[in-house]
């Protein structure tokens, strides 16, 4: 009988195989049918300075998000991206254990940024890991 449980932790270069960048591929074209493929290189090289985060369920990566660092004179910003989860499964759920294996991450003088849209049911599992509603009104330019 298969495995059910959801195992998140931080990406290492060893899990990197041909298996999970099939199957990282397939999540972020699922987040955005436009969404740019990545070989086993650019996910080995964006582990320089990406700190990723995967759930895995029977071996297979069923969601993932990027935790981008962006270091200010006066202190470090961390922005979530690419947070996705495999349709069929509890979205809400494995996304917080993921957002919760970041926040985990990042020392006290740091802070992070996730960007949800005001009804997201997302939005009171944030609150409950401590994140707050930020005031600022966000703008987004495109070309």
């Amino acid at each position: 009988m298969a495995s059910r449980k959801i195992i998140v932790r931080t990406l290492l270069r060893k899990d990197v195989d041909d298996q999970l960048v099939d199957d990282i591929n397939a999540l972020l074209k699922q987040q955005h049918s436009k969404a740019f493929e990545c070989d086993k290189n650019e996910i080995l090289d964006g582990l320089n300075h990406v700190h990723t985060v995967v759930a895995f369920k029977n071996n297979r990566v069923v969601g993932m998000g990027d935790l981008h660092f962006l270091r200010c004179k006066s202190h470090i910003f961390a922005s979530v991206h690419n947070l996705v989860v495999k349709d069929d499964l509890d979205v809400t759920k494995i996304g917080t254990l993921i957002v919760r294996e970041m926040r985990d991450y990042i020392s006290p003088e740091q802070f992070i940024y996730i960007h949800v849209e005001p009804k997201d049911p997302i939005i009171p599992h944030l609150e409950k890991l401590g994140f707050e509603r930020n005031r600022k009104i966000r703008y987004k330019f495109r070309r």
